[in-house]
């Protein structure tokens, strides 16, 4: 018997397929009578965006990628439902894959709500699938950005969640609630919870998935993750902040708070909007606030720091510019896998990994020996303790290799992150690293 209901799944997962009730849907190809007014308003002609996904896999020569418009209350296999497809050939092409899907105006007349979806397919079987996309076709050009996409399992249904770095999806395959995490399936078992869904792996007590609302808590072998999120999904709480006027906000399960925190400002009741992969709104309810927060590196030009999210507060006729989010989501959730020590690349056929947990605790490889120990990130920027090491017997270049990497962590004072995901620590004195997230099997902890 399923434990977690498609109620609680659909708010968590924001999908409507596949658990709706479809018994008073008007017959395929009707229309409403309140849709009749379409004639009068904007008619989607074309949507943009990129396929990607996190793990660092090559395509095969023979891919190709499918986007399809399709009408939101038709059954996945049902080819009546596609309105309109885009296939792209992958050859020599890997991700992201930029698409313009055109939208004939004769398509959109033919179902009341619509949903995008994407698969890429390999040696022509499906081997990635993206979350259904709700579409507003109110718009004459659409952007929805980047589409996640999830290898394929078979599960009936499923979600992709966001754990700050760490990529996710959980859903049902028959009767079995399935979570996928480095590229590991748990089959999870309901447990007793005060609050929410919990659920524990089977035969595996140290990883467990607990639901609440719409975000969940992870904890894979006995290792606690970020809160869990929808891609572009706010983690409450959720702060923001800017200058030129100074201003602001958090948003948490107690209201909308815009001011110093410690200034005792009354919460306001809030509902954020937005289902798509890099932006949400957060509207009080008297609609004088509204916050628009995009899921884009920001850098604060103050401290330096880069945050998550950029950010707009609109205040009556005023609109302030910021960032917002938590900048230890950037980092947290990945194996990064340096790949340059100041400035040098590293040694051939050696590793060094590094991994920031949830603890605070920095731990991975050095080249030849496991290390451990502690990072924080403040006002003041990133900042390592002495690492600890194992104690292993290497041939000396690759232990002068790992010398030299511990020494550059301790001199590191920030972080940054450039367009194409690369991690990199800048400290005094040149010291450098530069990382790029390693989506494979965890780091074993030393």
């Amino acid at each position: 018997m399923k434990m977690l209901s498609c109620a609680v799944l659909l708010t968590l997962l924001a999908l409507t397929a596949g658990c709706s009730d479809t018994g008073n849907s008007p017959p395929a190809g009707s229309v409403r009578a309140e849709d009749r007014t379409r004639a009068n308003e904007p008619l989607l002609r074309s949507i943009t965006g990129s396929l990607s996904y996190r793990a660092r896999i090559a395509l095969p020569p023979e891919s190709h990628a499918l986007i399809e418009l399709r009408d939101a209350a038709a059954q996945d296999n049902d080819d009546s439902g596609t309105l309109a497809s885009q296939r792209i050939d992958l050859i020599d092409r890997q991700v992201p894959v930029g698409f313009k899907l055109e939208v004939p105006p004769e398509a959109l007349r033919r179902a009341n709500a619509y949903i995008l979806r994407a698969t890429i397919f390999e040696r022509g079987k499906p081997a990635w699938l993206s979350e259904p996309l709700a579409i507003n076709h109110r718009v004459d050009e659409l952007d929805v950005g980047e589409m996640l996409l999830l290898p394929r399992r078979g599960a009936a249904f499923s979600s992709i969640l966001e754990c700050g770095r760490l990529q996710i999806s959980a859903g049902y395959a028959g009767d079995d609630l399935l979570l996928e995490a480095f590229g590991e399936r748990h089959v999870m078992l309901p447990v007793p919870s005060a609050s929410g869904a919990r659920y524990q792996a089977e035969g595996e007590p140290s990883t467990t998935f607990w639901t609440e609302g719409d975000a969940a808590r992870l904890t894979l072998h006995g290792q606690a993750y970020p809160l869990c999120v929808a891609p572009g999904g706010l983690a409450l709480p959720f702060r923001a902040f800017g200058h030129d006027p100074a201003w602001h906000l958090e948003i948490n399960q107690q209201g909308l708070h815009v001011g110093e925190p410690e200034a005792g400002v009354e919460p306001v009741p809030y509902r954020i909007s937005g289902t798509d992969n890099s932006h949400r709104t957060a509207r009080s309810d008297d609609g004088s606030l509204v916050i628009e927060a995009r899921k884009e590196p920001c850098r604060d030009p103050a401290s330096g720091l880069v945050y998550p999210h950029r950010v707009e507060l609109q205040e009556g006729d005023r609109r302030m510019q910021g960032c917002g989010g938590d900048p230890l989501r950037l980092l947290q959730g990945a194996v990064w896998q340096v790949e340059h020590i100041d400035g040098e690349p590293i040694l051939e056929q050696t590793a060094i990994t590094l991994e920031f947990r949830s603890d605070n605790r920095l731990v991975g490889v050095g080249s030849c020996n496991n290390f451990t120990g502690e990072y924080q990130l403040g006002e003041e920027g990133l900042t390592f303790s002495q690492a600890l090491t194992t104690m292993k017997a290497c041939a000396p270049e690759i232990l002068e290799q790992e010398r030299r990497f511990l020494r550059s962590l301790e001199g590191i004072g920030w972080f940054d992150l450039d367009r194409d995901g690369e991690l990199l620590l800048q400290g005094d004195d040149n010291r450098s690293i530069r990382a790029r997230e390693q989506a494979t099997a965890l780091t074993a902890a030393p």
